[in-house]
């Protein structure tokens, strides 16, 4: 139909790296941002486990922590691509709070009040869903555990 045509005709759909995403500018110079971005970062899988038994022996818990720096990257710099009053979702398939509250706070932090994290339960009432927690331990590469990704050695933040 027209209508489908006509949203088509604004919506872009890509498999690039993010962290590298390029800023787009008209002729004029003027920055061309987005209105929507949907932010699928890659990320350990676990919360696909359940589903694909097979995963179990690729996946190891310390693949969060290794994962966590590029996650925030690309987040970042969907903040940077969006437009005033657009609005960012940012997804994985991880349980892990490392690769999900961990993200959004320390990305929240680098914002510096330009951006706000909004509860959309209300608008999707069927979507499965649970709170966010506060606070977590984060394992490091030997399999220790830490109070906060502050408190890892330098070494496992890499």
């Amino acid at each position: 139909t027209q209508k489908a045509s006509e949203l088509l005709a604004n919506l872009i759909i890509v498999n690039h790296d993010a962290r590298n995403f390029p800023r787009l500018e008209s002729e004029g110079g003027t920055h061309l941002g987005y209105d929507r971005i949907l932010c699928d970062v890659m990320c350990s899988g676990d919360g696909t486990l359940r589903k694909a038994p097979d995963k179990w022996d690729s996946w190891f818990p310390r693949e969060a922590a290794s994962l966590h720096r590029m996650q925030v990257q690309v987040l970042e710099r969907a903040m940077y691509l969006c437009n005033i009053g657009g609005r960012i979702v940012y997804s994985t398939c991880s349980m892990n709070p490392l690769e999900d509250e961990a993200v959004l706070i320390e990305c929240l932090k680098r914002g510096q009040g330009c951006f706000e994290l909004l509860d959309v339960s209300a608008s999707l009432p069927g979507l499965k869903r649970m709170e966010g927690v506060c606070s977590w331990r984060v394992m490091a590469k030997d399999g220790e555990f830490y109070a906060s990704w502050d408190a890892l050695p330098r070494a496992d933040q890499q």
